[in-house]
């Protein structure tokens, strides 16, 4: 592979930008006794608020103008180690660190009210809002470096998938983000970053499929099946790679770090700070003129979401001039260990944010991840003026040509240096760049993914591509065909999806379809789509669906009967489809379904389905005489103040603070093209989250809908109530823990739903209790069904137990749950649940 002069360009570049930064590299290795690295170690410049931590390797780096320094080495479990250096170059520094048995069990400084620290403490809290709010706007220069590494045991070549190497731990560069922006505030929560350069390492462009992997997923929200697509963000493992992603401001009351957990932090000098930490004055130095103040922050409680280390105050002042905090072990939700760094400075007489730099990491049986995040703030400006309607909800944007700069822009405009790792993961980057753009790299990637062997035939599918024009086929392997467990006994399938992408202009089309024998009942039948993306940003598409196949009559059924015979009908269809958001927040979702709906009761059933079945009355489908429907489903949802990141050619929704609403209107339409059907329903949907701080958090979800003119309709158009499994406890927010089956009805209705999660602001406060971690929970939730005369309302209570499995977040729950209808007596019984946290929405399902 012929590297080309790229590389070399970019090394040159590299060295020059470093002959005009103003500081010298000192970087080095933090090892134990027994040359094992020490991770996440502190490494300070004492008699200063500047320090860093170390990485998987126990690797740091500092950047230090020329001058002797004495550096302090810290971690958990290891004496403090001090070392004086003289910087004039770049120099290295190794550490060993001796394991200090007493503090093996964790750092505990006593302290008490007579300490200093609280009369320091205190006038920064009376300084609090001061420095909330020391200027009406501001707008500042930013640079921004984001990077992933990983410590793994083995690692699989994904495009050839025949290497494989298993040996001692190694830590690999697996992201690298860099960005230029320019960042406007407007206190206390308007914010606003716009990109002018943009550059991701890793993004080495289209990596191709080599045709040896296989994935499988499925994903199911139906709060909002009928509505807009959820929040979501493309930020991996990192933290967050937007300014507007995390605001880690000390001087609110609360601090809520989203990706870490839903949970917010207690600042250290919040105006109830004192309620849950502990100080003690450690130094006092001087720094830049002012007098600094280093103090320790201890919270009281082991269990709670609180922080740990050390703050640094400007004496008279009372202001922040540092901070080093990390979240204690038990409250970092997704991550072991999270450490935070910030130093403030005077700009113009306002105290402003200079440097901020996080170090989080993960573990799993298999391997160790770290993410690092740091922040440069300069140039600062108050008090400018700022167009109205300047603060709206883009809350990141790009501009012209931000996201084509290359590596040696950023290498020019670069504030900081980087590590021997980060310039030798660069140059590898641009090098892979290069080749995977390459003909010979296409040739050989779609020659491979076009080669079929006995795995592909069997497991993998059967596929061609021609990446030059964007265009690929893909055929159903046999694993995939065979349907043992289908309605009507075992089924066959054949089928596959052709793909047409434009990743320059973001478009696409796609075509999936597949056809279906069914031996025992001799019948073929098939679906296929065929879809149309035009516009990304708009999240815009066209689609036609069409198909003779067994539909599932209510997707949300309780376990024992979403596979059941009784939930299956025949239908075959054709439907047009057209997806679009009209403005910001409000997406419209129209289609036409022209539809012959027959009852499946003349089907064969397998011998099987009666096995798990028996005669009851999930095995035996609905008889209703077949009919002809033509219907408009025309839904509009609303996402009020949604706030977005828009790239080049697509729109990144971000989680909303408000509530979302979901209007959906079905029109059976008569005697056109000999539909029978003549009704209108109407039906709307309110849901929110609610963040209570300390606390914890409710969610509702309200639901209404009528038949408002019914004067043709199946059973199969009515509303379906989802039915109860006894045991399992399903989501809270969209079912009744004891309805029993599942109800269908023509008439009005109303089902509410509530739960709140105390998030350990209960149980963290009992002693041996709270080392349990455990949680509470309670919620209700009633029905009206005037079509039925049905009154059903639903209390519970429950502990909930939060783990971490591998990279995901669950929580293991049993509720009691005790309801009263007016058909039957009041009921009750136990139940489990499991719910998972979504590390995109910074949200639990429920």
């Amino acid at each position: 592979m012929k590297l080309g002069i790229k590389p070399f360009l970019l090394i040159f570049c590299i060295l020059i930008a470093s002959q005009f930064a103003n500081a010298f590299q000192l970087k080095g290795r933090v090892t134990s006794t027994n040359n094992k690295p020490v991770e996440f170690a502190t490494v300070y410049v004492v008699g200063s608020t500047y320090g860093v931590a170390t990485n998987l390797k126990g690797d740091y780096l500092m950047e230090l103008k020329a001058g002797t320094y004495e550096i302090s080495f810290s971690a958990i479990g290891y004496k403090t180690v001090i070392k004086q250096v003289s910087i004039s170059d770049n120099s290295i520094l190794n550490t060993v660190m001796e394991a200090d048995v007493q503090q093996l069990g964790g750092v505990v400084i006593s302290a008490d009210d007579k300490d200093p620290a609280y009369a320091i403490i205190k006038h920064t809290q009376d300084n609090r809002k001061t420095y909330l709010n020391q200027f009406e706007n501001a707008k500042c220069d930013v640079y921004a470096k984001h990077t992933y590494k990983h410590k793994f045991k083995s690692e699989r070549n994904t495009d050839t998938s025949i290497s494989i190497s298993v040996g001692e731990p190694q830590s690999r560069q697996d992201q690298l983000i860099e960005s230029r922006a320019t960042y406007y505030q407007k206190p206390p929560n308007n914010a606003k970053e716009i990109k002018y350069a943009y550059f991701d390492h890793s993004a080495v462009g289209r990596r191709l499929d080599f045709g040896n992997s296989v994935d499988f997923g499925a994903s199911f929200s139906p709060t909002e099946k009928y509505g807009a697509p959820q929040a979501r963000d493309v930020a991996s493992f990192l933290t967050y790679k937007n300014l507007a992603d995390l605001d880690l401001n000390f001087y609110k009351n609360l601090v809520n770090i989203p990706k870490v957990n839903n949970k917010p932090y207690v600042s250290p000098i919040a105006a109830t700070a004192f309620l849950s930490y502990h100080y003690k004055l450690i130094e006092t130095f001087e720094e830049d003129g002012e007098q600094i103040h280093k103090i320790a922050v201890m919270p009281r409680r082991k269990h709670g979401n609180f922080f740990e280390g050390f703050l640094f105050v400007v004496e008279g002042k009372w202001c922040l001039k540092g901070v080093e905090l990390s979240i204690p072990e038990g409250a970092t939700g997704l991550y072991n260990d999270f450490k935070i760094f910030q130093n403030y400075a005077d700009w113009n007489s306002k105290w402003v944010l200079v440097r901020e730099e996080l170090f989080y990491s993960q573990s799993n049986i298999s391997e160790h991840k770290m993410g690092n995040s740091l922040v440069l703030y300069s140039e600062w400006e108050f008090d400018i003026d700022i167009e109205k309607g300047f603060f709206n909800n883009a809350i990141t944007e790009y501009a012209e040509g931000a996201t084509e700069v290359g590596p040696e822009f950023m290498s020019f405009n670069r504030p900081v240096t980087m590590n021997t790792e980060e310039e030798a993961y660069i140059l590898k980057r641009d090098s892979t760049r290069t080749y995977l753009k390459s003909p010979e790299y296409f040739k050989k990637a779609d020659s491979s993914y076009n080669h079929t062997g006995i795995w592909d035939f069997l497991f993998l599918g059967v596929g061609y591509r021609n990446s030059v024009k964007g265009v690929t086929y893909r055929f159903m392997p046999v694993l995939e065909q065979i349907r043992p467990f289908a309605v009507g006994g075992y089924r066959h399938a054949l089928g596959g999806s052709i793909e047409k992408r434009y990743d320059k202009i973001g478009k696409a089309f796609d075509f999936q379809g597949q056809l279906d024998y069914g031996f025992l009942n001799n019948d073929l039948r098939g679906r296929m789509r065929l879809g149309y993306t035009y516009n990304a940003k708009k999240m815009a598409k066209i689609w036609v669906r069409a198909g003779s196949e067994y539909e599932i009559l209510n997707s949300f059924e309780s376990i024992a009967a979403t596979f059941s015979r009784s939930n299956y009908i025949l239908s075959n269809h054709i439907t047009l489809g057209h997806e679009y958001e009209i403005i910001n927040g409000v997406f419209l979702d129209l289609s036409l379904r022209y539809s012959h709906q027959s009852s499946i009761e003349d089907l064969k059933l397998s011998n099987w389905s009666n096995a798990i079945w028996g005669n009851s009355g999930l095995n035996m489908p609905e008889y209703f005489a077949p009919y002809t429907k033509l219907m408009f489903d025309n839904k509009v949802s609303i996402r009020f103040n949604q706030q977005y990141e828009m790239l080049p050619h697509t729109k990144i929704i971000k989680e909303s603070t408000l509530p979302k609403l979901n209007i959906r209107h079905k029109w059976g339409v008569p005697t056109l093209l000999g539909s029978v059907v003549n009704f209108h329903y109407l039906e709307a949907r309110l849901w929110d989250y609610i963040s209570f701080g300390t606390a914890g958090y409710s969610k509702y979800n309200v639901l209404a809908g009528s038949f408002i003119r019914a004067r043709s309709t199946e059973f199969v158009d009515d509303y379906f109530f989802r039915g109860s499994d006894r045991f399992f406890f399903s989501s809270p927010l969209l079912s009744l823990q004891l309805f029993g089956r599942s109800v269908n009805t023509k008439g009005p209705f109303l089902q509410a739903n509530y739960v709140h999660h105390f998030n350990g602001a209960i149980l963290n406060k009992i002693p041996l209790i709270n080392k349990t971690r455990l949680e509470t929970a309670v919620g209700a939730a009633t029905m009206l069904d005037k079509g039925n005369n049905i009154v059903y309302t639903e209390a519970f209570a429950g502990i909930e137990w939060p783990f971490r499995l591998g990279g995901q977040l669950f929580k293991l729950g049993g509720y009691y749950v005790t309801a009263w209808n007016n058909d039957t007596h009041l009921d009750g019984t136990f139940k489990v649940g499991i719910d998972f946290f979504n590390s995109y929405t910074g949200r639990w399902t429920y």
